[in-house]
């Protein structure tokens, strides 16, 4: 008997230390993305005005023809940005869930 609380304690901890791991690595990710969807952001705006105010000539060549316009970085900018976007929502989504975990644990007396 004394065995089995000892074994559900020490599974109960691993579940509360995997929970906490699992939501700081979410929240880190989250943050990461939201860091690259703002750069992206500012960097399409930049390309969008010197598309504006340049002419679409060689000059604007980026890699060799890879993204051969401003323009043409902006939109893939923009591209990125959402996408970046949409990873922040599931880390985000994710970190919350092992918050949840970690609390419904703390409510069960079950911490580290």
């Amino acid at each position: 008997m004394r065995e089995e609380a000892l074994l559900g304690a020490e599974e109960g901890t691993k579940k509360y230390l995997t929970a906490e791991v699992e939501a700081a690595a979410n929240r880190e990710l989250a943050s990461k993305a939201a860091q690259d969807v703002r750069r992206f952001e500012a960097a399409g705006a930049r390309a969008g005005e010197r598309a504006a105010t340049t002419t679409t000539f060689l000059v604007s060549l980026v890699f060799l023809g890879v993204i051969p316009y401003m323009g043409e970085l902006e939109k893939k900018a923009s591209e990125v940005a959402g996408l970046r976007a949409a990873e922040s929502f599931e880390y985000g989504a994710a970190a919350r869930s092992a918050e949840q975990r970690l609390q419904d644990l703390k409510n069960a007396g079950v911490e580290h």
